[in-house]
């Protein structure tokens, strides 16, 4: 009980951290000053952006704050060019980062765990599609899960794969919320305002109707991922 205790403690520590720091004044202005750099140095900016992105998600930073800047950087279009491989490629560094520093560890620690040990079986019988469908649940956890897969076989081509296609429903949530808003502040802190009676409306209607996909599509997800995690505990019995 009590070791279940501490890696409940150090999982909501890690997953608060990135939240205690974007309330901080001095994050937020470094951020708002980034999206202004981002916009006057082209490609420059996007390698800042890429720099800042691989930072963020190593210490579990929610994926939504920098495709959000993105989309408010650069407007949807352009916004999701960058973010949708940007977000990937930080992943996947974040992946080679958790299995060369921290994977034995948490190998160690997944050993102990009945999850861990089912998603282990899957990686090794499907790692595509394990990894696609973490990465489609919407609610699950995902800069954890970047580590908790680092700690399995899943070779970095199978992550890679699964997670480009599977992080793209969530970040094109991200960049279309991020390029709605008035002001990088506003998205960073969740006061944004009204852009007028028809572009309320306007806004309202597209993320509703893109939140309810992400939902639908999670929810299915959720139930493969269910049944795929399921299945390799089940052939192993005689």
């Amino acid at each position: 009980m009590r070791r279940r205790l501490e890696r409940v403690l150090l999982l909501l520590g890690l997953l608060a951290l990135p939240l205690v720091l974007l309330r901080l004044p001095a994050v937020r202005n470094a951020l708002v000053s980034l999206v202004g750099y981002m916009r006057e140095a082209g490609a420059a900016g996007a390698l800042l952006f890429l720099g800042v992105e691989v930072l963020a998600l190593a210490i579990t930073t929610p994926l939504w704050v920098m495709s959000g800047l993105a989309g408010y950087a650069y407007g949807f279009s352009k916004g999701m060019m960058i973010a949708w491989p940007a977000v990937t490629l930080g992943v996947c560094l974040c992946f080679l980062f958790g299995r060369a520093s921290i994977g034995k560890l948490l190998s160690m620690r997944a050993g102990e765990a009945h999850f861990w040990r089912a998603v282990e079986r899957a990686v090794r019988a499907d790692g595509f599609k394990i990894t696609f469908l973490l990465r489609v649940t919407f609610a699950f956890p995902q800069n954890i899960g970047t580590y908790m897969l680092s700690a399995t076989p899943l070779s970095l081509r199978e992550f890679a794969a699964g997670s480009f296609l599977g992080l793209l429903p969530a970040t094109l949530f991200h960049v279309y919320v991020g390029a709605s808003v008035e002001s990088a502040a506003a998205l960073l802190s969740g006061e944004a305002k009204a852009p007028g009676s028809l572009g309320w409306i306007t806004l309202v209607l597209g993320f509703v109707v893109t939140l309810g996909a992400l939902v639908v599509t999670s929810r299915i997800a959720r139930r493969s991922l269910d049944k795929a995690l399921a299945a390799p505990s089940q052939a192993a019995e005689p």
